[in-house]
């Protein structure tokens, strides 16, 4: 009866299992748009079919070289979830990333032999088509920054808007150009090695239709990262068909060399360096927005910031000079450090290089050649989305990405001719990676070295940089309270005691950290210690003088060295007031930010009058905490 009781569970189990990829029809707009209940159902699904899997084959999936990346980059997700100062903004991208796994397993699950694998390249086609479709539609191409074609922008349709759950106003446009561009910059490669070298005509037919429309859709959104992307994915295509393509790497650097040198360093740098370009403000608020989220990064190395938090931290605790919102960090690696900390960071690394260990493996263990031409177009648009990353990027667990976990799923899958695979038919320097016990060895390195890493890099830091974890602990509380209490007004003391202690033990240990004071002295005030945040704000003022351009606006710190005039005239001092004074007008409900300039005015540039001007500004703007500024008003004015 028992073995009848499991045959009618397992008869279910196998169908579920082997039509895996219809229920994830139903998950993705689920997952991709959560609202309400609606993503813990989408959950349940990808629950049921995995269980069926269990079930039906013994096995919850089968076994990738990325499994463990994947759990790490998960556990650090909820990790950030957990510590979210804004968790409307954490919960679509945790989401969106949980889907993209759910789609890497589903495929790399039912892609069981290489024809199976070139038959999901026609799945891959229909949703690059459907994402310039849709990009058509749901994006605002006015907003394009290189050249205005007002002939062809005007006649696109702008008909999506903003879809429910999905991180977007309804009165707001689906799609930025940029996500156009670089969501085609890695979709397009696979099609444009298929087109270009695969011997089946239907799938080079297709190929060229899917080409024509990333391309032409690329181009549209003038994209430069996306460019940059694409060239980094055909470079590698021509490497793989002609390996004399080396030799275009040295000479392109060489040309560049050159042109530097024929221009003028001094003339390339200030030009790349100024606002009054659109290349060089483009580069200008990079830079400035990576040194806000290395500051960030320093501080909560462990952790990151919180999912998805960038805006968000960026503009309540890190304030660039430049900068407005921005919505990440325009830079893959680092944004990937600020959501999932440096662990997340180390995961994903890992993760494209046990991934490329995957696909040379199935491309050494094949003799099918249109197999091999789209293993290798895969690897061109993985490399195109790193690439396009180092400038910009769709962050882990943008919406677009679904479609990289896809292609992901297509090189690492294992199909089952490779099991037959001994390399006799191979040649003689290839057999070797073929053998059984060494891709077995090989596989099980891939997997638990870098654990090992790993784990030895944490022990290492912590030993060496005990107050590290410290700060990030204290920085997550102070965040976390101050944020209640900067836009709600609610001031949790217990929490702000918590944090106060710890930050007060990192300053035993490191007195130069300058964001500790800057967060200390900010819960004393809230909390109503309002000598102790005069007294604390007054050091943070003495350490932002020392390098202050170096430490807020790099652009400008790199045109004088290049110029040969000082950094700092006048001790730091002058500069340092220009960035208070864009500091206290951006954000004029701060008190903090009138205390820091009055303290400046007063104790380092000698002018008490213009000193009590600036509290009285604050207070007629009505900057919180009010007490902070009345008090400094007593105390320091003369």
């Amino acid at each position: 009866m028992l073995d009848n009781f499991r045959g009618t569970i397992k008869r279910p189990a196998v169908w579920l299992a082997d039509h895996e990829l219809w229920l994830l029809v139903l998950v993705v707009p689920l997952l991709l748009f959560p609202r309400s209940f609606w993503p813990w159902i989408g959950l349940g699904i990808l629950v049921i079919s995995w269980l069926a899997r269990w079930v039906a084959y013994s096995r919850l999936s089968v076994t990738t070289t990325i499994d463990i990346p994947l759990v790490i980059l998960i556990l650090m997700a909820l990790v950030g979830l957990f510590i979210s100062v804004e968790p409307v903004l954490s919960a679509p991208r945790f989401w969106s990333l949980l889907l993209g796994v759910g789609v890497f397993y589903a495929f790399a699950n039912t892609l069981k032999a290489e024809k199976q694998v070139l038959l999901s390249v026609y799945l891959l086609g229909l949703v690059t088509l459907g994402v310039a479709l849709l990009s058509v539609l749901g994006t605002d191409w006015h907003s394009v920054r290189m050249l205005s074609i007002p002939w062809l922008y005007d006649r696109l349709p702008n008909l999506v808007r903003g879809l429910p759950g999905s991180g977007i106003s309804n009165t707001g446009d689906l799609f930025n150009p940029r996500w156009v561009g670089n969501t085609m910059a890695f979709l397009v490669p696979p099609f444009l090695a298929l087109l270009l070298f695969a011997h089946h005509r239907k799938l080079r037919i297709f190929s060229a239709l899917v080409v024509v429309v990333g391309l032409l859709m690329l181009l549209i959104s003038q994209s430069l990262p996306g460019m940059v992307g694409l060239v980094a994915g055909v470079f590698l295509i021509l490497l793989w068909r002609w390996r004399w393509f080396w030799i275009a790497l040295p000479l392109g650097v060489l040309g560049l060399v050159l042109g530097v040198v024929a221009l003028g360093p001094l003339r390339v740098a200030s030009y790349l360096l100024s606002v009054e370009n659109p290349v060089g403000i483009a580069i200008a608020l990079r830079l400035d927005i990576y040194s806000r989220a290395l500051a960030m990064i320093r501080d909560l190395p462990y952790t990151g910031i919180g999912l998805n938090n960038f805006p968000v931290i960026q503009t309540n605790f890190y304030p660039g000079f430049l900068l407005g919102p921005e919505p990440h960090a325009h830079n893959l690696y680092l944004h990937t450090a600020l959501d999932f900390g440096l662990v997340g960071l180390f995961a994903l690394l890992w993760l494209v290089f046990a991934w490329a260990f995957s696909v040379r493996r199935n491309y050494l263990a094949s003799s099918n050649w249109d197999y091999q031409v789209l293993l290798v177009g895969l690897a061109a648009g993985v490399l195109s989305y790193f690439a396009h990353g180092l400038v910009d990027g769709l962050m882990l667990g943008a919406k677009p990405l679904v479609a990289l976990w896809m292609m992901l799923a297509m090189g690492a899958a294992v199909p089952v001719e490779h099991a037959l695979v001994r390399g006799k038919n191979l040649p003689v320097q290839m057999q070797a990676d073929l053998v059984p016990s060494r891709p077995a060895a090989n596989f099980t390195a891939v997997r638990w070295l870098p654990v090992l890493l790993l784990t030895l890099i944490l022990l290492l830091s912590l030993l060496i940089k005990p107050a590290a974890w410290r700060m990030n602990l204290g920085a997550i509380q102070a965040h976390r309270a101050l944020y209640l209490a900067q836009t709600a007004g609610v001031v949790d003391r217990i929490s702000m005691e918590r944090a106060r202690d710890n930050l007060l033990r990192v300053l035993d240990k490191e007195p130069q950290s300058i964001f500790a004071y800057d967060l200390l002295g900010r819960l004393y005030a809230w909390s109503g210690d309002y000598p102790a945040s005069l007294e604390t704000f007054e050091k943070r003022v003495l350490l932002d003088s020392r390098q202050p351009w170096r430490n807020y606006y790099p652009p400008e710190a790199y045109i004088r060295l290049l110029g040969g005039e000082p950094n700092y005239p006048g001790g730091g001092w002058d500069a340092l007031q220009k960035i208070y004074s864009h500091w206290m007008n951006r954000y004029p409900l701060r008190a903090e930010g009138y205390l820091r300039m009055s303290l400046l005015l007063r104790e380092k540039l000698n002018d008490p009058d213009k000193s009590a001007r600036v509290l009285a500004r604050g207070l007629e703007a009505g900057a919180q905490p009010l007490g902070l500024l009345e008090y400094a008003m007593q105390s320091i004015s003369p």
